[in-house]
């Protein structure tokens, strides 16, 4: 039998007993023994989850948004290449060995996971709101479409449609108003928005996506980068500005590939309010779990807000150098051990004041939807 450790998830105190049963089980010490992190601390703290590819990063996300899910706290996450849709499966490795190792087996939370997509078929359809169409969203879909004249058209129709629940259609018939031939090019980028389908009347709302003991997934993997940026940008501001308001209840927010959505070079559409949930979302009882693999790429304003970090093997120098200039306690010692990392392991700071915790990643209970299959294979 396994013996356990309970740890705070930031800082050591006692537990008690709400809190022992909202214990999340990540993986193994080196001495074999439980490692827990305390769920309920997830509020107190944002978390960074760094690695290179194929080190098992998005399955150890994966082994965290189970946890979460056994303790019912919302879940929201943002999936850039629809790796998290098989939480709703069990998973199917025939290595009983592998499970007896952990002390966990196979379960779905297809119960508990809803799944957003611009599809629809199979999944929930996922629509922005038609009446928050804005000039700058335009901008992000089609960049270099709309010279600033067309832009200044834009600008006047929609402030004048502001109070109310405007369509695209509504706009369209303003614009056709317009005396010059600006209006052609108006009219047909906005055929291009309204052939995307991606807003509409009938729209995600915050309630939607954020309900207590729920995961939701919003599958990005189908679209463009424009889109997905447009979409991030739209739904982290709905969704903190309905958290401030006490409009949805405390959650956890999963930002996959967060490079793409505030990147340190280009100031994207969604840098800002990406960088405003790093610095105040704890505030307001929204965690963002930020999940990269290339740190030297995201913005340091956001790589450097989380006070647990999760580090995977890292080798590229760049990205090692980054990790060491954006996080405070970073020594030079951890950075030789960032590249020493076999598959499957994991070092864990911010857990336990001035200590880094290195433990081997739990069997997931279920599938894994990423590339690496099978990096639980070494030292099984």
């Amino acid at each position: 039998m396994l013996n356990t450790v309970y740890l705070n998830s930031i800082r050591n105190e006692p537990m008690d007993g709400v809190r022992w049963l909202m214990q999340g089980y990540i993986g193994l010490l080196e001495d074999g023994t439980k490692y827990c992190i305390n769920m309920n601390n997830f509020f107190e703290s944002h978390v960074a989850v760094v690695s290179k590819t194929g080190q098992g990063k998005s399955y150890l996300v994966g082994v965290l948004i189970e946890e979460l899910a056994k303790s019912r706290i919302p879940v929201l996450v943002i999936d850039t290449h629809g790796e998290y849709r098989s939480l709703i499966l069990p998973n199917d490795d025939t290595r009983i060995e592998l499970f007896d190792k952990f002390g966990v087996g196979p379960r779905s939370f297809a119960s508990q996971v809803k799944i957003f997509s611009l599809n629809g078929k199979d999944d929930i359809k996922f629509s922005l709101s038609e009446s928050k169409l804005s000039v700058e969203d335009i901008q992000n879909l089609y960049p270099g479409k709309l010279k600033d004249a067309n832009k200044e058209h834009l600008h006047r129709i929609i402030f004048r449609l502001r109070n109310k629940k405007y369509r695209i259609k509504d706009i369209m018939k303003k614009v056709c108003r317009i005396k010059t031939s600006a209006k052609y090019s108006i009219l047909g980028l906005l055929r291009e928005v309204k052939s995307l389908n991606l807003f509409s009347p009938n729209y995600t709302k915050p309630t939607d996506l954020i309900k207590r003991g729920c995961v939701s997934i919003i599958d990005l993997k189908m679209l463009n980068k424009r889109m997905q940026i447009t979409i991030v940008s739209a739904v982290l501001k709905m969704l903190f500005h309905a958290r401030k308001s006490g409009k949805i209840p405390p959650f956890v927010l999963v930002v996959e590939e967060a490079h793409i959505y505030s990147p340190q070079q280009k100031n994207e559409m969604s840098s800002e309010i990406l960088k405003d949930i790093a610095a105040e979302g704890r505030k307001f009882g929204l965690c963002l779990i930020v999940v990269t693999q290339r740190p030297s790429k995201i913005n340091k304003d956001v790589l450097s807000q989380p006070s647990v970090q999760i580090y995977l093997k890292v080798t590229n120098p760049r990205d090692v150098q980054s990790i060491y200039d954006s996080i405070e306690n970073v020594t030079s010692d951890l950075k030789e051990r960032l590249k020493k990392l076999s598959k499957g392991e994991c070092l864990i700071s911010g857990v336990e004041e001035d200590k880094t915790i290195k433990i081997k990643i739990r069997v997931r209970h279920t599938k894994h939807g990423g590339k690496s299959q099978s990096f639980l294979q070494d030292g099984v």
